[in-house]
């Protein structure tokens, strides 16, 4: 059963702290400079620590080790899945820019920064332990079919074993579930030390959104029906076709739900990261991310009561 309540919680804090990055950017306290700055520390340093901390927090047991990896398998599964629908829906899009980053940000979502505590009020604290195993399976993806999405028609994007097992996503899922077998049991001020920078994701990645939003000219943002119709296919139908899907398999409840809520999440934040450093629709790519963090906090509570409603039939 879904929490209203809690969920509700959540989105409202999800929404005052994109305001404030938005009043930030407006007052030019978040100028680009800024921004940019934070999102290298976001991504290279607290995301890090925020996997590693989640695989921290629940004890290893036969039984959660064996409910991780059909979390991991079913991450696998989905994003396979919507791999296959976002390449289909990105194709009326006729800008080949416009048209890859749109299929990329349909095909991943937000699930660390907006995803756990969205997880959390679903699920509790083993939430987050789910969302660790599906973070695993999201940087596999990314890091692979991911990059040949951007590649297409470029010769200077190219997939490489590096980039698949040598970056800041797979590295600390490798060292968190590692931790996690073994049991091992960090001294206090250690975990109480990536507990510190994993809690500062979710309000650093949600300001610097609301200050990306306050950047650019508002007329134009919305006016770009390409954006509304990526939105509404990532956080709206993908997530209920997959929560359908996942219910004629004959999956689990958590696990249809857990699915429906990552599903649900708006355009992740590497979105934008891609956009700018391969020159490729940066002004669409931030426009997706910022727009779709706005509307996910109408969409959410909906879409995840739905999906509820889908697991129990």
């Amino acid at each position: 059963m879904v929490d209203i309540v809690s969920l509700l919680s959540t989105v409202g804090t999800l929404a005052l702290l994109l305001l404030t990055g938005f009043v930030g950017g407006k007052l030019k306290v978040l100028d680009e400079t800024a921004t940019e700055k934070i999102s290298v520390v976001v991504l290279k340093i607290v995301q890090p620590f925020l996997i590693v901390n989640s695989f921290l927090g629940c004890e290893f047991s036969p039984e959660n080790l064996q409910t991780g990896l059909w979390i991991l398998l079913l991450g696998l599964g989905l994003h396979g899945g919507i791999a296959v629908l976002a390449y289909l829906l990105a194709k009326p899009i006729r800008d080949l820019d416009e048209r890859k980053i749109s299929e990329f940000a349909m095909l991943f979502g937000n699930s660390a920064f907006i995803g756990f505590p969205i997880l959390e009020s679903v699920f509790g604290k083993t939430g987050l332990f789910y969302g660790a195993f599906f973070l695993a399976s999201f940087h596999l993806v990314m890091w692979t079919w991911g990059i040949m999405i951007l590649s297409r028609g470029r010769d200077d994007i190219k997939l490489t074993p590096r980039k698949i097992f040598i970056n800041y996503g797979t590295i600390p899922c490798v060292i968190g579930f590692v931790l996690f077998v073994l049991g091992f049991r960090l001294p206090t001020v250690i975990t109480s030390f990536t507990g510190y920078l994993a809690a500062l994701g979710t309000p650093l990645s949600i300001m610097v959104a609301g200050a990306n939003i306050a950047r650019v000219k508002l007329k134009k943002l919305f006016a770009n029906p390409h954006i509304y119709y990526v939105s509404a296919m990532k956080m709206i139908v993908l997530p209920l076709v997959a929560a359908l899907i996942m219910r004629l398999m004959g999956l689990p409840e958590y696990l249809i739900l857990f699915g429906g809520v990552m599903a649900a999440m708006p355009c992740a934040s590497v979105v934008t990261m891609f956009g700018e450093v391969y020159k490729m629709s940066p002004g669409y790519a931030g426009g997706l991310v910022g727009t779709s963090t706005v509307l996910c906090t109408l969409t959410i509570i909906p879409v995840v009561t739905l999906v509820g409603l889908i697991a129990k039939i």
